[in-house]
């Protein structure tokens, strides 16, 4: 599923070998080396068949090949009849089922349904809940969720680790505390901590960039520089929401129910709340927050069905008669409709938002979008204050509503406006650190003049804090590209192929996927796959590999080879090393010339304290050096060994034969 777009019916083209090797690859290591126990389906067709409705896919290569023992469950309403049980689906979601439920009793009635796929379903679903403690023998837990500053910490250093140094000219980070800093970008104040969709959640809390930074440096000015964004992030209110559901299609009299919400976004699937009508109901969103900054401030709204929004009583937007479809809400929301509102600096308001829900959809929700005004002359006034301070910040990307679920971004570039702020202030002042705020690839050529760019992706809940732990040195930026930052689109091999014409996307770039591509056309790239950065010196001397000369049917057989470097941290402070290892088929193992000429092989992560020396080891296995060719072989020959610190900076080689 590599797509959003036509993503219910779109059907996958690809050869079986590139299948096979590359695509299916994830997913057999998470099952054959994680034991996983449930597997989803997605939602698009592999050779014209849905992928839940796939017995090959799911029986034939799930449960015979890799020994799959868990439940497969659909994707929510990706089932489409009842023969998916047949063909290994065990699970319908989501609940009442439409076609595993009473249409399996009588498709086995009938004889149109094999009973024993019931059968293998019935076990699947008892094993997973013996598993996760919910079967007879154990009470049913209530759902909780409990704030555990022992998490925070392990969030905390998770991004810290997940973070990726791409540029730092003449040592710009870590940062001085005692510089003066001017700090700009849209996702300063309203960092950005996951994506939309599926990927949403309620955090306990949210740490922007912004507060982190001001409690930790002295001379600190800070500046939006930016109007309002495409793409309108949740207003915030630090006493949280009040969520009342009433029994009637406007709210009136007394609500059934109330609850507190911490954020303005609200989803539900069939009845709004346990013990609401999922018809005929209402259900009334309200808050106090406060205007940061005075001036123009925009509101948005999106509803599952139609509703509307009032500010201090003022009703600003109504959609109840002229609902537009949009892509919010798994593509069944409406269109986002904004308004602007005169507010005072410092002035407490009232928000009020209505949704009602509409017949016939399976799920409803309700969103209230805000941003602050920036000022007058936005990108003027960052741009002066950057051009006074020592070094000057600026925080760019996406956020849950830009890179979300149910559709795919638009476009390479970020989003309106920030090429121009992260030009604009890395003229003004040539020691400029960029900060990359989002979940894929975007145009960095805006960034040719930063000293420093550090991409910090959607790091979680405690992304304020880790990215000025990283800022100011208090910990290493641990992360290595996982894929190629291209300068055009154009550079993907796959984009001539995205996103099909509607009915099929044919996989014509076969091997040729991310990285691979690349090297093979030998085209440029911004930042290569592997690339990262770090602050300590580390040395990579005595280079090993344990075989040079390896039968092919030992590798078979799970034997491997095993690459040794050895690295010491030369400097004061601890750091981290990323030692990857690429393997390239030279004489004698030269494949077809659809073959990529290098693939990674495996990689070692090492954390050296300072002065500290250790070797790292990676095993290269039977799955780097098998090929698919009507079934599972590894070619013979001459092999090379590229040990690196990405997929263009080889340290050492070493040759290994299979034979």
């Amino acid at each position: 599923n590599d797509q959003e777009t036509d993503r219910h019916g779109i059907s996958v083209v690809v050869d079986e070998a590139v299948l096979r090797e590359l695509y299916l690859r994830p997913f057999e290591a998470a099952v054959r080396d994680g034991g996983t126990w449930s597997v989803m389906s997605a939602y698009n067709r592999l050779g014209g068949i849905h992928c839940s409705q796939h017995h090959w896919l799911l029986t034939e290569v799930l449960r015979g090949e890799w020994g799959f023992d868990g439940a497969v469950v659909s994707d929510w309403w990706g089932t489409h009849d009842t023969g998916a049980l047949d063909a290994g689906l065990d699970v319908e979601m989501p609940g009442p089922a439409r076609h595993l439920g009473a249409g399996v009793a009588a498709a086995i009635e009938d004889g149109t349904l094999d009973g024993a796929s019931l059968g293998r379903a019935e076990a699947a679903i008892r094993g997973l809940a013996a598993r996760v403690g919910a079967d007879s023998d154990h009470p049913a837990a209530t759902e909780v969720s409990v704030e555990d500053p022992a998490d925070r910490s392990v969030i905390r250093r998770a991004a810290t680790h997940s973070m990726v140094l791409l540029r730092n000219e003449s040592r710009l980070l870590p940062l001085d505390e005692e510089a003066s800093v001017a700090l700009s970008g849209p996702n300063a104040a309203r960092t950005a901590v996951m994506g939309g969709g599926s990927a949403a959640f309620v955090p306990h809390r949210r740490s922007d960039s912004l507060a982190a930074l001001q409690s930790r440096l002295g001379r600190l000015t800070h500046h939006r520089g930016m109007p309002a964004p495409d793409s309108l992030p949740a207003l915030e209110c630090p006493g949280g929401f009040t969520v009342d559901h009433f029994d009637t299609p406007e709210p009136a009299g007394e609500p059934l129910l109330r609850e507190r919400s911490l954020t303005s976004r609200l989803l539900w699937m069939g009845a709004p709340a346990p013990g609401v009508p999922e018809q005929g109901t209402s259900v009334r969103l309200r808050g106090n927050p406060v205007a940061l900054e005075g001036g123009t401030h925009t509101f948005s709204l999106i509803t599952g069905s139609t509703g509307w929004l009032a500010v201090d009583g003022r009703v600003v937007i109504d959609n109840r008669g002229s609902r537009r479809d949009g892509t919010a809400f798994f593509g069944m929301g409406s269109a986002e409709e904004r308004a602007t509102v005169e507010l005072e600096e410092g002035q407490h308001f009232e928000v009020e938002a209505v949704t009602t829900p509409m017949a016939g959809l399976p799920l409803g929700g309700l969103s209230i979008g805000h941003a602050e005004p920036g000022g007058a002359r936005p990108l003027e006034t960052a741009v002066a204050a950057a051009a006074e301070a020592d070094t000057a910040i600026v925080v760019v990307g996406g956020n849950d509503q830009w890179e979300t679920e149910g559709r795919d971004r638009d476009g390479f570039a970020l989003p309106e406006g920030q090429p121009e702020l992260v030009r604009t202030i890395c003229a003004a002042n040539p020691r400029t650190v960029v900060v990359v705020n989002c979940g894929a690839p975007v145009d960095l050529s805006c960034a040719d003049g930063a000293a420093a760019i550090l991409l910090c992706w959607y790091p979680g809940q405690e992304a304020g804090e880790a990215i000025a732990d990283v800022l100011l040195g208090d910990a290493e930026p641990g992360g290595r590209l996982p894929t190629t930052w291209g300068r055009q689109r154009s550079d993907w091999a796959s984009d001539a192929n995205f996103p099909g014409d509607g009915t099929e996307v044919h996989y014509r770039e076969g091997f040729s996927l991310g990285y691979r591509g690349f090297d093979r056309d030998g085209t440029d790239v911004e930042f290569c796959f592997g690339h990262g950065l770090g602050y300590a010196d580390i040395e990579w001397s005595g280079p090993a590999v344990s075989h040079d000369t390896i039968e092919a049917a030992r590798l078979a057989e799970g034997g491997s080879v095993e690459v040794g470097v050895e690295l010491t941290n030369t400097s004061a402070r601890p750091g981290q090393a990323v030692v990857q290892c690429y393997l390239a088929p030279t004489a004698g193992a030269a494949l077809d010339d659809m073959r990529p000429p290098q693939w990674l092989a495996g990689f070692a992560k090492v954390a050296l304290a300072p002065g500290e020396g250790r070797r790292a080891t990676i095993e290269v296995g039977e799955v780097a050096f098998r090929r698919w060719e009507s079934g599972w072989t590894i070619p013979t020959g001459v092999w090379e060994l590229r040990i690196s610190m990405s997929s263009r900076n080889h340290v050492l080689t070493l040759p290994v034969t299979t034979v």
